[in-house]
């Protein structure tokens, strides 16, 4: 490879690598903003009044397994 290609490369991978270390910046700082943002619930986080009773509850079965029969 000439001279002044091997220069003209080593330029463009500097100019890259500048580049990236911007974009890795604004990166770090947009994940830090959302960092600090509350989490919003998501839809099977929601609690409400499911049968209209009231009671504000979240509608998950906790019920667990049925217990093994006796044998």
């Amino acid at each position: 490879m000439p001279a002044a290609k091997m220069d003209l490369l080593a330029k463009s991978l500097r100019d890259a690598g500048n580049e990236l270390r911007g974009l890795a910046d604004a990166l770090a700082y947009a994940a830090s903003q959302a960092s600090m943002q509350p989490r919003r619930a998501r839809g099977f986080q929601v609690v409400k009044d499911w049968d209209d009773t009231g009671v504000r509850r979240d509608g998950r079965w906790r019920g667990g397994r049925g217990r093994r029969p006796m044998t």
